[in-house]
Parts: structure tokens; C-alpha cells; sequence
């Protein structure tokens, strides 16, 4: 989303389902919520936000999702990666082997 300054799940990269299995995350279910317009320090309004839409709020509260990524990017893009992997051995690994920062 930096890289093209346009809000998308889907980019250049691939769909989310594409993007994560090429980082090594094998999953069994995955979801993303994605915002914009939201500055460094809104956390709490860009939750809000989410917990007041339907739709991001079902990927929230979703009991199927055991695993999250939050990312902050370009001082406006926000986005959750929600995941339950296939492995529950190799995600541990994975989850203390990666880490990004812009």
C-alpha cells in the first residue's frame, strides 16, 4: 500500500493468501482488515473504527484465527493479519523469526 499510496488488499505482491505464503506462513484460514487516514498515534481511533464495522469486527472476534500481524506504514496505512496456521510448530518458529519494521 506504501509503495503504491493507494488502500488495496490485494497489489503487486499478490492477493493476502499469496503474500503470506510467500513469507513461509502456511495457513489454514487467514483474514486481513486494512485502513487509511489514521496518523502514528491513533491505535485506539483506527480500532474503533474497525470494532465499528461489521465486517472488520467479524475478523477481530474471529475464534478460527489464532495468530496476528499488525503493521503501521507510510504515516497512514494500517492493516491486521489475522491467520490460523497448518502447523502449530512451525508457525512458533515462524513468529519468533520475523519482524519488519518500515
Amino acid at each position: 500500500m506504501v509503495k503504491t499510496d493507494t488502500l488495496t488488499h490485494d497489489d503487486d505482491a499478490g492477493s493476502l493468501g499469496e503474500r503470506i505464503k510467500a513469507e513461509g506462513y502456511n495457513f489454514s484460514n487467514a483474514g486481513e482488515n486494512i485502513a487509511e487516514g489514521f496518523g502514528t498515534n491513533d491505535e485506539a481511533r483506527v480500532m474503533k473504527a474497525w470494532m465499528g464495522s461489521s465486517g472488520h469486527k467479524a475478523n477481530i472476534l474471529n475464534k478460527a484465527f489464532t495468530n496476528l500481524g499488525v503493521g503501521f506504514g507510510g504515516g497512514k496505512y494500517w492493516t491486521q493479519v489475522f491467520g490460523k496456521p497448518l502447523n502449530s510448530r512451525k508457525s512458533k518458529r515462524f513468529a519468533r523469526k520475523r519482524l519488519v519494521r518500515e
